[in-house]
């Protein structure tokens, strides 16, 4: 591999098998990308532990004898979100499509504990 710093910004690409790092200030293109691999891997933990509530909310709405999905309580969860979104001002489409995606892997995950007691 090798290291390149290319004009006053330091902009570089990938030429052939040769890398070349882009240096904005400190920062490296690899230095980036380790960083959204850390990101990539909290992310990963933080959904595992999503799936482990997903399991334990399974079990009280079983105990409780609660429908797994409750729309009214989803849409508050959901507006919310919306709103704390405000100050990050993340794509609202793109917001939107990540907590539908989790919430219906919350649903499966649900549902799929509820089978295993039946």
């Amino acid at each position: 591999m090798v290291e390149r710093r290319i004009g006053k910004l330091g902009k570089s690409s990938l030429i052939g098998t040769q890398f070349f790092t882009i240096n904005m200030g400190e920062k490296t293109i690899s230095d980036i990308r380790q960083e959204f691999d850390d990101i990539d891997k909290s992310i990963l933990v933080l959904l595992d532990m999503r799936q482990k509530l997903s399991k334990e909310i399974a079990v009280i709405k079983r105990l409780h004898d609660l429908p797994v999905l409750q729309n009214e309580i989803w849409n508050t969860h959901l507006k919310r979100r919306i709103q704390e979104n405000q100050t990050i001002k993340l794509n609202d489409d793109f917001l939107n499509q990540i907590f539908n995606l989790l919430h219906k892997e919350s649903i499966r995950i649900q549902n799929q504990e509820l089978e295993k007691t039946i």
